[in-house]
C-alpha cells in the first residue's frame, strides 16, 4: 500500500489483495500477515500494512488483535483515521471465510465489500 493514504484506495487495495489471495486462514487459525511458500497471506487488516508497521504491532503485542482494540498511539500514524473503514473490510473477510467453497467466498465478499463502500460514503471497487 502506498504511503498516501485515502478511504477509497484502503477499500481498493483490500479488495483486489483478498480477491486475489481468497481465505488466509488454515481451519480456525486467523492469518493475520504470514509469510508461506514464499507467499505473503494475510487478513485484510493485515494485508495494508508495510513490514516494518507489522513487526512493530507483533512487537507491541497486537498482531493478531482487532483493530478496535488497538490504542490510537499504536496504530501506524497513516491508518489512525481510518480503523472503522478496516474493520469493517475486516469484518467482510471475515465473513465470507467461513464459505465452504472459493467461489462462495468471492460472492460473499464482494457482497460485504460493496457494503462497505455504501457504509462509508466511497465508490465500489473495481478489480485491478
Amino acid at each position: 500500500m502506498t504511503k498516501k493514504v485515502t478511504a477509497q484506495g484502503i477499500l481498493d487495495f483490500v479488495y483486489n489483495f483478498i480477491r486475489k489471495q481468497g481465505p488466509s486462514t488454515e481451519g480456525t487459525r486467523c492469518r493475520y500477515r504470514t509469510t508461506k511458500n514464499g507467499k505473503v497471506l494475510a487478513c485484510a487488516a493485515g494485508c495494508i500494512l508495510s513490514d516494518v508497521e507489522a513487526s512493530e504491532l507483533l512487537n507491541a503485542g497486537y498482531l493478531n488483535t482487532s483493530w478496535y482494540c488497538i490504542p490510537d498511539q499504536s496504530i501506524p500514524d497513516r491508518f489512525r483515521g481510518f480503523r472503522n473503514l478496516i474493520c469493517g473490510l475486516q469484518y467482510a473477510h471475515d465473513v465470507a471465510t467461513s464459505s465452504k467453497t472459493i467461489e462462495e467466498f468471492g460472492e460473499v465478499f464482494e457482497e460485504k465489500v460493496h457494503q462497505v463502500a455504501i457504509d462509508f460514503g466511497l465508490q465500489s471497487p473495481v478489480s485491478d
